[in-house]
């Protein structure tokens, strides 16, 4: 059982390391074809989204570290706890962005692939566990997310 949470984590860790990885970027996101308002929105946006993974980020890491360290206790389900908060938050803070149409519609995917997670990793603040399939299913979805929103916002 221990085995195959661990394994159903990793994938979450995954999906945490990309968000991760957007916070420290600063590729740009400007093109010859594109104007300069929608340059400058884009780089706000992605300044923006950066900022709120960041936060997510710090609470992922704590969640994703205990979870391979097999932690199953009182303080991992305030960690997955403070997870699924922190990707409520997130998930409002990015709906609110002033962003292109092309990378709201991304941020919209993110989301909806995130509210699939939050209720899998809410299982870890009581007594039950997710289903691993599932589990992994849903943190997988939220990987191919990111790659979306950073492909839309010129992250590498």
């Amino acid at each position: 059982m221990l085995g195959s949470l661990r394994r159903s984590v990793v994938a979450v860790t995954i999906a945490s390391a990309l968000i991760v990885g957007l916070a420290g970027c600063s590729g740009s996101s400007s093109t010859a074809a594109n104007s300069t308002s929608t340059t400058v929105a884009t780089n706000a946006c992605k300044f923006e989204y950066q900022a709120a993974a960041s936060k997510l980020n710090g609470i992922a890491r704590y969640f994703s570290q205990a979870a391979q360290d097999g932690q199953m206790n009182a303080q991992f389900a305030q960690f997955a706890a403070n997870y699924v908060d922190a990707m409520k938050t997130f998930d409002a803070a990015v709906l609110a962005l002033d962003c292109p149409a092309a990378v709201k519609a991304e941020l919209a995917g993110l989301v909806t692939a995130q509210e699939a997670l939050e209720p899998l990793v809410a299982q870890f603040t009581g007594a039950s566990r997710p289903p691993v399939a599932e589990f992994n299913a849903a943190a997988q979805a939220v990987a191919e997310a990111v790659r979306r929103v950073n492909t839309a916002l010129g992250i590498s």
